[in-house]
């Protein structure tokens, strides 16, 4: 069955029937639900981490959001509500997945407001010095809500013998957010994101590489390498989840995007974000891309009527508490 939802075998990473325990039993989990049903801000240090285990051969139960004393954090679970209908990946993840419409929803805030970007987003506590958003969930976790509402992934970004770019689903992104007079925005990620010294919106979607597993020669132990921060990323990593598929260095020199920071709500903001996979894989032959069959034009503006009243009924309460505050930077708690 597993062999059946993930496809991992590529450079060192595990084969699907090799996948470590904590991610297979994940997945187990969600197949068997879906069977049911002025100055810049210090960029430096993370706005909230979250506490890890002081062992980490003997990790303790993972802190739940709902346990963090960080005031962003707070102000996260304040902004909104669980979205009705979804069903929550895990305690420690303020992440949904809504399997009848094929969406991932997933809750963090506003890292990085103006600057070079190498990711869209991270995990809390991993890279928000150059991510745009960072949110309360791990990337493994993503992987596997994006594969519960049928997404594939393909393969991250090879370098050798040629540059090769990430392929997989394509993955349609959705922010949401309040701003301080408590009006509701939304936008696509792309909107976020612009190639650096000018103001042109990245004009490419997303793909679900499907980053890669590698195991501690010293201690045996599985680690997902997006974990350790490259979850939605604008330049290239072998380890993302999502990447763009074109070229787009990783070297600091050379970083080809940054942060459309007038488009931008302030560092500290709440935000929800949506994904969506696309129907078909940006790789897709054209036989399939015929198959996959997509909406004629005239079902289109009732689908974009529908796909804007779902995404207004998961946006932020109206309650004046879910209104952005002056985020914890630097916090180390």
């Amino acid at each position: 069955m597993l062999a059946n939802l993930i496809q991992l075998r590529h450079g060192n990473q595990k084969s699907a029937a090799q996948v470590p325990r904590s991610l297979a039993c994940l997945l187990l989990t969600l197949v068997s639900l879906g069977s049911a049903t002025a100055q810049p801000a210090d960029t430096s240090k993370p706005i909230a981490d979250l506490p890890a285990s002081e062992d980490p051969d003997r990790p303790q139960r993972p802190p739940t959001p709902e346990e963090s004393e960080s005031p962003t954090i707070k102000g996260v679970i304040a902004a909104f509500d669980a979205p009705k209908g979804a069903t929550r990946l895990a305690p420690d993840a303020r992440l949904w997945i809504d399997k009848p419409n094929r969406r991932v929803i997933v809750d963090g805030y506003v890292a990085v407001q103006e600057g070079l970007l190498e990711m869209f987003a991270c995990p809390a506590g991993t890279k928000e010095h150059e991510s745009a958003v960072a949110v309360l969930a791990r990337s493994q976790y993503v992987h596997a809500a994006l594969l519960a509402v049928g997404a594939t992934p393909g393969r991250p970004v090879q370098f050798q013998p040629k540059f090769s770019p990430p392929t997989g689903d394509r993955i349609a992104i959705w922010v949401l957010w309040r701003d301080k007079e408590g009006k509701r925005h939304r936008a696509k990620a792309q909107e976020w994101i612009c190639k650096t010294g000018t103001k042109e919106q990245l004009n490419t979607d997303f793909v679900f590489a499907g980053s890669q597993w590698w195991t501690d020669p010293r201690s045996g132990r599985d680690f997902y390498s997006a974990d350790d921060g490259d979850l939605i990323c604008v330049s290239n990593f072998a380890s993302a989840t999502l990447d763009v598929p074109i070229e787009s260095s990783k070297d600091a020199e050379y970083l080809e995007f940054s942060a459309c920071t007038e488009n931008m709500p302030p560092r500290g903001t709440p935000i929800r974000m949506v994904m969506i996979p696309v129907s078909p894989a940006l790789n897709a032959k054209p036989a399939d891309k015929e198959k996959a069959g997509e909406a004629k034009p005239a079902d289109k503006p009732a689908a974009d009527a529908k796909l804007d009243a779902d995404l207004d009924s998961l946006g932020p309460k109206d309650s004046p508490a879910t209104q952005p505050t002056t985020p914890d930077a630097g916090s180390d708690s």
